[in-house]
């Protein structure tokens, strides 16, 4: 009824959709801010309240890519990490503090016997040396996440051969929302050609297991070194912006 007769309804799944909406009488969608989903579901049910949460850290220098996000989504209550947060946001939607939802859910870790030095949050992406824009000119320029990365592991790199230090890399590709989008091999690849051959990595440990075995934790940007900080870990941040 609803795909022949609903106008809202272009397609088969959207009727199926709005099919669940009425059958359970739903009210309110939560979706985190990166995805359209919950926006897409508003469109053909518009009586139904849209909360979307903080998925990662904002900085100044993407407010505008944020705010655009919050123009289409249009969300009626957007959950925020902390008020320094909220304050990037300009649109007008009302914002309510609660700490990182997805951190607050991650299962408990038992402390652990620390076996590495340091370990460095990667934060690899592949594809992307010649797509990212600078945004005065149009140019092409080199990942700059990928850059800084080689420049940083370079000089730690170094430091843990002169004093013996043992380190640990947290893998963006082992991570379960990046298994499909980042190839394991490219990443080891990337970081064998910084650092050599003789590089540790644990493939079937999280990183938040990882982190109790480290005494110290490294990080450009990572959501996960903000995470960790909040779980009283000792975390060094060397942010490029």
């Amino acid at each position: 009824k609803n795909y022949f007769f609903n106008k809202k309804c272009k397609t088969l799944k959207q009727a199926y959709l709005l099919t669940i909406i009425n059958k359970i009488e739903a009210k309110i969608i939560i979706d985190n801010l990166e995805s359209f989903t919950g926006a897409n579901l508003k469109k053909i049910a518009s009586h139904l309240k849209l909360i979307v949460s903080q998925n990662g850290i904002y900085f100044k220098q993407t407010q505008n890519k944020i705010n655009i996000s919050l123009s289409l989504i249009r969300p009626d209550y957007c959950l925020v990490w902390a008020k320094n947060q909220s304050k990037i946001i300009k649109r007008n939607v009302q914002t309510i503090i609660t700490g990182s939802i997805k951190n607050n859910e991650q299962i408990y870790f038992d402390k652990k016997n620390k076996i590495y030095d340091l370990m460095f949050i990667s934060e690899f992406r592949k594809n992307e040396d010649l797509i990212y824009k600078n945004n005065n000119d149009g140019a092409a320029q080199k990942n700059f996440k990928n850059v800084i990365t080689t420049y940083l592991l370079e000089i730690i790199s170094k430091y843990c051969k002169l004093n013996n230090k043992k380190m640990v890399f947290a893998l963006s590709s082992t991570r379960k929302d990046k298994i499909n989008k980042i190839n394991f091999q490219d990443e080891i690849n990337f970081f064998k050609n910084i650092c050599g051959n003789e590089i540790s990595f644990e493939k079937n440990t999280n990183s938040y297991d990882l982190s109790t075995k480290s005494k110290l934790c490294i990080c450009l940007t990572s959501n996960l070194g903000a995470e960790l900080l909040f779980r009283h870990k000792k975390i060094l941040f060397l942010n490029p912006d």
